[in-house]
C-alpha cells in the first residue's frame, strides 16, 4: 500500500481506507456504467484488499469541496525509473463532461511526480473502456501499445496510454 495525500485548492486526493468503501461502493451504484455491470460491494471490497496488501499499490478517493467525485487506483513500479500504472480512473457520472476529470488528471500527475519522481505514467483501457480514448488523448497521453490476448474473462483487448513528458 503507498500512502498517498493531495491537496490543491479544492481537490483532495487521499488514501481509500475500509471505512470508505461503503461509501465508494453507493456512489458507483448512481452510475448508469456501473449499474449495467452489477458491481457489488465485495467486489469494490476485494479491489480494496488488493491494495492494502500490496506494497506498491495506491487507491485513492477523490473530493472537490465535500464533494466525492471519482477514485484513482494503480500501482508504482520501481525498475530502473519510477513508473505509474494507472488502472483505474473513474470520475463519477454526475461530475463528467464539467472538467473535472482533466483537472484532477493534471493534479495528480504533477504532485505524484514531484513527490515520488515518477518518470513515467501509464493507463490501461480496456474494450468497454475505449469511448474515453478522447479524454486520454485531450490530457497528452497516446497509445504505446494494443493488446490482443485471450486472458480467458471478458475483457482480453487492452490499450496501454503512455503520458507524453
Amino acid at each position: 500500500m503507498v500512502d498517498i495525500f493531495i491537496k490543491y485548492h479544492d481537490i483532495e486526493l487521499s488514501t481509500v481506507t475500509k471505512n470508505c468503501v461503503e461509501d465508494i461502493y453507493q456512489s458507483l451504484s448512481l452510475d448508469k456504467e456501473c449499474i449495467n455491470k452489477n458491481i457489488c460491494f465485495d467486489y469494490i471490497y476485494e479491489r480494496f484488499l488488493e491494495y492494502y496488501i500490496s506494497e506498491n499499490e495506491f487507491f485513492l478517493k477523490i473530493k472537490n469541496k465535500d464533494n466525492s467525485i471519482g477514485i484513482i487506483k494503480g500501482r508504482m513500479e520501481f525498475t530502473n525509473t519510477v513508473e505509474i500504472w494507472l488502472n483505474c480512473f473513474y470520475i463519477y457520472e454526475i461530475y463528467r463532461n464539467k472538467g473535472q476529470g482533466a483537472k484532477v488528471l493534471d493534479i495528480f500527475t504533477k504532485e505524484i511526480k514531484k513527490e515520488f519522481l515518477v518518470q513515467d505514467i501509464y493507463s490501461v483501457l480496456s474494450n468497454d473502456k475505449l469511448k474515453y480514448l478522447g479524454f486520454w488523448y485531450k490530457n497528452g497521453y497516446s497509445v504505446i501499445k494494443n493488446i490482443k490476448k485471450d486472458y480467458g474473462y471478458k475483457y482480453n483487448n487492452f490499450i496501454i496510454l503512455k503520458k507524453e513528458r
